[in-house]
């Protein structure tokens, strides 16, 4: 009796652990089979697209690099006269009321000045050049034509760049950025609702980069010897900006959803 009853207790031991096994590997596939439906997905279903955004800006800051050139057979000669015209022309630029801040003034530089002469083919001596280069940041570009007039008129013999730029590139960056996305979602949209599917949730997304917005020059002849020449330029139009662009681009990866009721994602 003793051994029927441990047979009896053996064999439904052995019944209650398939009978735990068979309902662990039950609630194992269900489980699996569900996470694809949770997530709302079809697993290997996914579109890859590239997005891309630009943006127009006007600046807001312009850069204007000018220098003072003076030149003498003496050195001493030519440091003074460039000491003069660079007073002058610094006085011009304060008058405006521009912060000594936005003013760069590089060292004083002297150095042996040689010319070509065409009609002889040959390399003259003409002495010595003082050279000094001044950087002035403006923010007022209304203010940049009677600059470029009063430094001229006051001294300055060499427009070297105005670089028209940005105060905050950052936030011109971040509404490319956004206009690529969005340019992105709409692309993958159309092309999943016209195979007969509709867009899922965002998987993926990889910035490709960002384009910053670079400096727009303004061409000027390097040498200003005609100072009426400024002088008759000093008006908006002359110095005409245009727009900076600022581009973004992107790649993303959304899922692929069976037609059916449109989810938010």
């Amino acid at each position: 009796m003793g051994e029927t009853m441990t047979a009896n207790q053996r064999s439904i031991q052995r019944t209650i652990v398939r009978t735990i096994v068979t309902v662990f590997l039950i609630t194992l596939v269900a489980a699996l089979q569900a996470v694809p439906t949770a997530t709302g997905q079809t697993a290997g279903r996914t579109v890859t697209v590239f997005g891309t955004g630009v943006v127009h800006v006007l600046p807001d800051q312009v850069n204007v690099r000018f220098g003072i050139v003076t030149v003498d057979l003496d050195p001493e000669v030519a440091r003074t006269d460039n000491a003069r015209a660079s007073a002058a022309t610094m006085n011009a630029v304060r008058d405006l009321g521009i912060e000594e801040r936005k003013i760069q003034v590089d060292a004083l530089r002297i150095q042996p000045f040689r010319e070509y002469d065409p009609q002889t083919r040959r390399t003259v001596d003409r002495g010595f050049q003082a050279v000094r280069d001044v950087s002035v940041q403006l923010n007022d570009l209304e203010t940049l034509p009677t600059l470029i007039a009063e430094i001229v008129n006051r001294g300055a013999n060499r427009i070297h760049g105005i670089a028209y730029e940005l105060q905050d590139a950052e936030a011109a960056e971040h509404e490319a950025l956004r206009e690529a996305l969005e340019n992105a979602k709409t692309k993958a949209s159309i092309m999943v609702e016209a195979l007969g599917a509709r867009l899922g949730v965002v998987l993926q997304i990889r910035e490709q980069g960002t384009i910053a917005p670079q400096p727009q020059l303004l061409q000027f002849d390097t040498s200003v010897a005609n100072k009426s020449l400024a002088l008759e330029d000093a008006n908006p139009d002359a110095y005409a900006s245009g727009e900076i662009d600022v581009s973004a681009q992107v790649t993303v990866v959304f899922a692929i959803l069976p037609k059916g009721p449109k989810t938010e994602n």
